[in-house]
């Protein structure tokens, strides 16, 4: 009967944790090269960062300023307080906020997020303008310390609640 230190058994697991060495270091460089490439696509001038796209299907570009140059937007890249985020008719993404809270892009949705503060403080806020099109938002942890300082405007008065499209 084979134990665990027998000979068998010590070369399948130094096989293994080569294995195992091997996908956490090509793992690795995958998501320093990902680091990398979200860096190349930074924008050149900008705000505070104000969330991360974490999911991306399609074409998501975010312009800053009405005379900017639009980005299109990679897993990774940030996305800046002051850009104006456009979704093809065909695209989604999912941003992960700066307050840990979650934003899905729907496709066709054009959003500002106009004013982010995330200090900690009772005054921080989140300002956020849908121009068209919708989204589906989870707020983090400023609209749960400080409902007035979270804000969604929108050009209609249509505003759904806790957990519904918008």
């Amino acid at each position: 009967m084979y134990g665990l230190f027998d000979r068998g058994a010590t070369r399948v697991m130094r096989f293994a944790l080569v294995v195992l060495f091997a996908l956490a270091a090509i793992g690795m460089g995958g998501r320093a090269a990902a680091a990398d490439a979200a860096e190349v696509n930074a924008p050149d001038k900008g705000g505070k960062r104000f969330a991360v796209v974490w999911r991306l299907s399609g074409d998501v570009s975010a312009t800053m300023g009405a005379a900017g140059k639009p980005r299109k937007l990679r897993q990774g890249d940030p996305v800046l307080v002051g850009e104006t985020l456009r979704a093809a008719a065909s695209a989604e993404a999912v941003l992960r906020t700066e307050d840990a809270g979650w934003i899905a892009v729907r496709p066709g949705a054009v959003f500002v997020a106009e004013r982010f503060v995330a200090d900690g403080r009772a005054s921080d806020e989140f300002v956020v303008r849908i121009v068209t099109g919708a989204l589906r938002m989870i707020t983090g942890w400023i609209g749960h310390s400080n409902r007035d300082g979270h804000r969604v405007t929108t050009p209609t008065a249509t505003i759904g609640i806790r957990g519904t499209d918008h």
